[in-house]
């Protein structure tokens, strides 16, 4: 019994790890995006469909950004719901 909590505990500690790593990829470019729209507004001031682009793929790059974070509350919850039910089958 103790093994498998180890083994599930160490598969969803992995899986978080991934989502967590995707997270800051995607704060991270979510970032560049931003600075290239910075630049890009300094540059064209009148130019709205590439702005509107940029924007798009911000908007997308931020959504997946949340998502992952959300997942890996719901993996959180999962292992200590898990704890919480082996901890109750020992005692």
């Amino acid at each position: 019994m103790i093994e498998t909590f180890r083994e599930r505990y160490q598969d969803e500690l992995a899986t978080m790890q991934t989502y967590l790593t995707n997270a800051l990829t995607n704060l991270k470019e979510t970032e560049k995006q931003l600075s290239q729209r910075d630049e890009y507004d300094y540059l064209t001031k009148h130019q709205t469909n590439g702005r509107a682009k940029i924007d798009e793929t911000i908007r997308l790059t931020k959504s997946s950004a949340v998502v992952t974070l959300v997942n890996t509350y719901d993996l959180l919850t999962k292992i200590n719901n898990y704890k919480i039910t082996i901890q109750g089958k020992r005692n």
